[in-house]
């Protein structure tokens, strides 16, 4: 069977109305890229599908809900920004509040060491003050934070637990 043979038996020829119409259906393929026979396949199957099934959704459907998620997509991207704004604001705050024991003078009572500023020296690698800062997430603009890690090093060096060495703190007591 040849190509012209399998066209004639896929064809239709419908007959519009009037010639309006015909320029309608003609205008809305074009506005949708589309050829006027892929245009009217679409909405014939669009028709027939809404008819016959109920979970079947129309492109007009579909598109109407793919901007309701992106608007939606959009609100939810905007909380994220603003929890994570609040998020970093707390953290910097506890930060602080954190190193108070080891940036006031006279404080009185028992200091927590850094667990994160431990374990990142317990690693043995030799570490540069600016990375350890930069490790443990601190800006330069938290300079009370910045103190209390700087004391937090002299005080775990004045225990033996690191030195300063040529390139940064070391971890110097066994694991």
């Amino acid at each position: 069977m040849g190509k012209t043979d399998t066209i004639k038996q896929r064809s239709i020829y419908v007959y519009l109305p009037n010639e309006e119409m015909k320029t309608r259906w003609k205008e809305a393929a074009l506005k949708r890229c589309t050829s006027v026979s892929d245009f009217i396949v679409q909405n014939i199957e669009d028709s027939l599908n809404s008819q016959q099934d109920d979970d079947y959704r129309s492109r007009a459907k579909l598109a109407e809900e793919l901007e309701r998620s992106k608007n939606e997509l959009i609100i939810a991207e905007e909380k994220v920004r603003r929890q994570d704004i609040l998020l970093q604001r707390y953290e910097e705050e506890l930060r602080e509040y954190r190193a108070k024991s080891f940036t006031e003078a006279g404080f009185r009572g028992s200091r927590k060491f850094n667990e994160e500023l431990i374990k990142l020296l317990r690693t043995g690698r030799i570490l540069a003050g600016d990375e350890i800062i930069a490790r443990l997430g601190l800006k330069p603009t938290e300079t009370e934070a910045i103190k209390a890690v700087s004391q937090q090093l002299e005080g775990l060096e004045g225990y033996g637990l690191i030195k300063l060495t040529r390139g940064g703190w070391q971890w110097t007591e066994r694991q």
